[in-house]
């Protein structure tokens, strides 16, 4: 039976039944398997040539696999399935996948997606008594299911704007396009449809969030591009544009928003178009054949690879992506990938974690030493890129992990900002293309902090006397130690030093502490001569974190 043919009748009905299908990096890659005997979750590493090697698996039943989509942490996997709803799985830094109990929900679920702060799931529900239903997704990954969601008769595809305030889903039967607002208990208050061509089944946003990509997959496959407004309406941009294959069961748009991606199951091959400034699709190249039924795609965030979920075969077709997006098939492309697809997104590669941005400061008088060596990638990347903004109007961007700076004499120093990136630019910025994130940025990747010191109190003078007082209070806990000298001048006196006996003492954060410097007898006899006398002190303190202060601080003795 023709490919596109089979998948329509199957999706327009109430109840599935899908046919048997025949027969290092960082980030990973996982497939979820349609036939009855691969209903399960399969992971895989992405080697440095974009060559896929196998993980771990995780059978969950019998019921067919439909879209999935990844957690922005990258801990959790929700899978739409045709018999028994939502089925979720833990995956683990090590890859392997377990099987989570949560709430399914109802039968007949097609696509899943997670908003960006990962508090949602939402799954599309086809057949007549369709709509896009909602679970609430705790700390541990176990969805709940959260109130009836939202009815729209066959609904298919479905996408999250970047923000994480809208959502998108298509119905296939009813030849449209749903926007959604998303309140912050995770509800859904539909806005108005707008035609989206024959059986819209796949969906694609923008990373800028501005446009909407609808693909048909009936009769005429075409892409409709839609503008997203802020308030989450759309409005359609230009006219529909035809692909070149048909059966465009998956879209995905690029990391950098420059290109867009179509898998044509039925004529199996891969589409490219370059998107305009104003959302517009351009078809630029012929289809890149797959040597299959390519419907689901997934790409890495450093847009390196592009791979293609087959729905005939238990396989995947990798490429390599030059500048331009063209895709070029992989050596040893189709991959193994133990299950078949069915219906688009059933390949996903895990979020790219951006990098924790932390450092230390080692004040020295007006010298001040940065070291962010600390700052760490949870994926196991080295930090690629620094930038520091000194607060004072300059900054040194891709200043490298350390340096060091002068600061002018009486100068206050002002907060520093450090942002951090991994090799592939994951920092700050959450960037998706409506359904698994590319780079789950954080604040994370992003630390402000003034360098280490302590806070100098009081006068700077004192009476003359056996003990010499430092009052000071450190921002963190900290230690000082202090050690010094009183000068001594004036007619007739017999030394020009005496040396304090210094002492070292435990500060809390925050809490004003007297450290008392004590002179020696003959140094108080010796102080009682001079007609003047100045305490110079060294002042050294550290705290838990390492951060180093060293200064000098003086104190008249009258």
């Amino acid at each position: 039976m023709h490919v596109m043919r089979k998948l329509l009748i199957v999706l327009t009905a109430t109840v599935l039944a899908l046919p048997a299908a025949t027969a290092a990096g960082a980030q990973r890659l996982y497939v979820a398997g349609a036939a009855p005997a691969q209903s399960g979750v399969f992971g895989f590493t992405i080697a440095s040539d974009g060559a896929l090697a196998p993980i771990d698996g995780a059978l969950a039943g019998t019921d067919p696999f439909f879209g999935s989509a990844i957690s922005p942490d990258g801990r959790s996997m929700y899978v739409a399935s045709a018999g028994s709803g939502l089925h979720s799985f833990a995956l683990a830094e090590n890859g392997s996948v377990t099987p989570i109990a949560g709430d399914a929900g109802p039968a007949n679920l097609l696509v899943a997606t997670v908003t960006p702060d990962g508090r949602f799931v939402y799954a599309t529900q086809g057949g007549g008594g369709g709509g896009v239903r909602t679970w609430t997704r705790g700390a541990d990954g176990v969805p709940k299911t959260l109130g009836s969601g939202s009815d729209y008769a066959g609904a298919a595809g479905l996408a999250i704007a970047p923000d994480g305030r809208h959502l998108f889903a298509t119905s296939i039967t009813g030849g449209s396009v749903r926007p959604f607002t998303i309140a912050s208990d995770g509800s859904l208050t539909p806005g108005a449809d707008l035609p989206a061509g024959a059986s819209p089944g796949s969906t694609a946003v923008s990373p800028d969030g501005r446009f909407l990509y609808v693909g048909s997959i009936g009769a005429g496959s075409s892409i409709r591009t839609y503008a997203i407004a802020p308030d989450g309406s759309l409005s359609q941009v230009g006219g529909p544009q035809p692909t070149a294959g048909s059966g465009a069961y998956d879209l995905l748009v690029s990391p950098d928003g420059r290109f867009l991606y179509v898998a044509n199951a039925s004529t199996g091959g891969i589409g490219r178009f370059t998107l305009a400034a104003d959302g517009s699709p351009t078809m630029g190249i012929p289809d890149v054949p797959t040597g299959g039924s390519p419907i689901g795609l997934a790409a890495d965030f450093a847009g390196k690879w592009l791979y293609a979920h087959d729905v005939a075969a238990r396989q995947a077709s990798g490429f390599s992506l030059s500048a331009d997006g063209i895709p070029t098939a992989l050596p040893g492309s189709p991959f193994d990938v133990q299950a078949s697809g069915q219906f688009g997104g059933t390949i996903q590669i895990t979020p790219d974690q951006p990098p924790t941005a932390a450092f230390t400061t080692a004040v020295n008088n007006r010298r001040v030493s940065f070291d962010a060596l600390g700052s760490s990638d949870p994926d196991g990347d080295l930090v690629a890129r620094y930038d520091w903004d000194f607060g004072d109007g300059t900054t040194a961007p891709n200043g490298g992990a350390q340096l060091t700076r002068r600061y002018g004499k009486g100068s206050k120093h002002p907060a520093v900002t450090l942002t951090v990136a991994d090799p592939d630019g994951c920092s700050t910025a959450f960037i998706s293309a409506g359904h698994t994130p590319y780079c789950n940025g954080s604040d994370a990747a992003t630390v402000t902090m003034k360098p280490f010191a302590p806070t100098f109190l009081g006068k700077p003078e004192q009476r003359a006397a056996r003990i010499v007082k430092l009052r000071l209070r450190c921002p963190s806990d900290c230690r000082v130690k202090v050690v010094g000298r009183v000068k001594l001048s004036g007619k007739g006196v017999r030394a020009k030093k005496t040396k304090l006996k210094g002492t070292s003492k435990k500060l809390r954060a925050g809490k004003k502490r007297t450290l008392k410097l004590k002179l020696s007898d003959r140094g108080v006899r010796l102080a009682s001569e001079a007609t003047r006398a100045v305490a110079r002190l060294k002042v050294a303190a550290t705290d838990d974190a390492g951060n180093l202060f060293k200064d000098r601080h003086g104190i008249r003795l009258r």
